[in-house]
């Protein structure tokens, strides 16, 4: 469906009715970026603690890198 026919249908409503579409629109808007919203709450998960073994196994055989708070 095109904007054309969208604003020719809004057009032929009564003024009080627009209060309403509009209420509708902000609903629908929502609903779909809902939808579309990635939920990163994993990302907190990742984060943790180690001990400084499991540290020192890592950079061994891993190679990596950590930053370590004091």
């Amino acid at each position: 469906m095109s904007y054309d026919v969208l604003e020719k249908q809004i057009r032929a409503l009564p003024e009080e009715a627009l209060e309403e579409v509009s209420a509708y629109l902000d609903r629908i808007g929502s609903i779909y970026q809902a939808k579309q919203t990635v939920d990163f709450s994993f990302v907190d998960n990742i984060f943790g603690t180690l001990s400084d073994e499991e540290a020192n196994e890592l950079r061994s055989c891993c190679g990596l890198k950590f930053r370590e708070n004091a």
